[in-house]
């Protein structure tokens, strides 16, 4: 189940629940949309949960098999950005490769901060 039916499924318990909002919703004429805003919600429950069930059944590739070409694809986009830098410079190009580089330093400290954990680990183990 999705947050939004969750959310409306948790409306129609306190409605149907509640002697007084039935009867100020019959005042205000609304009872036949509630009703029906119930059942549409209910129909698309059963629908969203059924799609999920046949997405989980679908073999399709999973993430760490498509990690390697995403990963040449990224280094190649990378190369052929830098190359525009460096022969075609322009500030468009300028901005983009040093927002990259950013993302790159980044990455490289996250990557060592990562890679040191374990030897940490390791070591207040011992």
């Amino acid at each position: 189940m999705n947050t939004q039916t969750g959310v409306m499924n948790e409306l129609f318990s306190k409605f149907n629940a509640s002697e007084p909002l039935k009867a100020q919703a019959a005042t205000l004429g609304i009872t036949d949309m509630m009703t029906g805003l119930e059942t549409v919600n209910v129909a698309f429950g059963v629908l969203y949960q059924t799609r999920n069930e046949h997405e989980a059944a679908t073999n399709g590739p999973s993430a760490s098999s498509l990690r390697r070409d995403a990963q040449t694809s990224y280094e190649q986009f990378c190369l052929a950005i830098e190359q525009a830098v460096n022969y075609t410079p322009t500030d468009i190009y300028t901005a983009l490769f040093k927002q990259m580089d950013e993302l790159r330093k980044t990455y490289a400290r996250l990557a060592t901060t990562k890679a040191k954990e374990p030897e940490a680990n390791q070591a207040a183990s011992e």
